[in-house]
């Protein structure tokens, strides 16, 4: 029975590293994490609507304006109506949710080293695809940004910008993904070995 949990266990510990590694990326000797972002929720506006998206994260859905409807599962991006406080769309989600294409992530086109580009192709924009253009740029100056640009142009061609010292690249080592698996996997061990200890004592006792 112990070695069925611990399996069930490693299973969830895997499936968790993956969500993680989806936002880890390698461009020639460029490694990006944006997981760094994703407990953060970047806020912009453009024209009468405003925009929230928390990278590599689930969007904390009172950010993104009051529904009749229950909102999908696996937004990390929203649109709200300004004027009516009210939701207006989804701007994009995360894989593993049913939804195509996938993520997809490209080098900044500055020049290596300079960022990372996010590129989410797989909600609806008036029945038709929304293409929206995330470039995270590096700058060592800005930590955990909370402000982002918006342009729409053309009509359902979305840029948002984000300046931000995580979108740098990051030095080698182990990430903070590895380690919380690490540290969890510690603590399950533990845990399992004290339910075995006293199954053991229990057992001698009767």
């Amino acid at each position: 029975m112990i070695l069925f949990y611990v399996i069930l266990i490693l299973f969830n510990i895997i499936q968790i590293d993956s969500l993680f590694e989806r936002c880890r990326q390698t461009f020639g000797s460029n490694k990006y994490d944006l997981n760094q972002l994703s407990h953060l929720t970047i806020l912009g506006e453009n024209n009468s609507y405003s925009y929230a998206l928390t990278p590599c994260g689930l969007v904390p859905t009172d950010k993104c304006g009051s529904s009749t409807l229950p909102f999908e599962q696996g937004m990390t991006a929203c649109q709200e109506k300004i004027s009516e406080t009210k939701f207006a769309s989804a701007m994009g989600f995360l894989d593993g949710y049913g939804k195509s294409p996938n993520l997809e992530f490209n080098e900044n086109p500055q020049g290596p080293g300079t960022g990372i580009v996010m590129i989410m192709r797989n909600a609806l924009c008036n029945g038709n695809e929304r293409f929206v253009n995330v470039t995270f740029i590096c700058d060592k100056r800005i930590k955990q940004p909370t402000k982002m640009n918006v342009v729409e142009d053309p009509k359902c061609k979305f840029t948002m910008t984000i300046i931000a010292a995580e979108a740098c690249p990051i030095k080698e080592g182990i990430t903070g993904g590895a380690i919380f698996i690490i540290i969890l996997f510690v603590f399950v061990l533990i845990d399992l070995f004290h339910l075995f200890y006293i199954d053991i004592i229990i057992h001698i006792k009767i």
